[in-house]
C-alpha cells in the first residue's frame, strides 16, 4: 500500500499541519517540531498534544513523522 504524504508547516500551532494535510489529501504528515535552524524549542504543552492528537482522529491521519533539525550533521568530525 502506498502512503502520500508532505512537509507541512507548524505555523500557528502543530495542529495545524495535520488540518494542512488533510486539505492537501495526505495520508502521512512530516513536520518540524521546533525552529529547523535552532537547537532551543519551544515546549510543546499538554494542549498543544490534545490539539494534535484531536486533528488526526478528526482527518483520520495514522501517520506522522518529525523532521530532524537542519543543524544535525551526521557526517561532522566533532562528536
Amino acid at each position: 500500500m502506498t502512503i502520500l504524504g508532505a512537509h507541512m508547516s507548524i505555523a500557528g500551532g502543530y495542529y495545524k499541519s495535520i488540518d494542512s494535510g488533510a486539505a492537501a489529501g495526505c495520508q502521512c504528515v512530516q513536520l518540524f517540531t521546533k525552529n529547523n535552524n535552532q537547537w532551543r524549542g519551544k515546549e510543546i504543552s499538554d494542549e498543544d498534544v490534545h490539539r494534535f492528537q484531536d486533528r488526526l482522529s478528526v482527518h483520520g491521519i495514522e501517520h506522522t513523522l518529525s523532521h530532524a533539525s537542519y543543524l544535525i550533521n551526521l557526517a561532522s568530525p566533532k562528536e
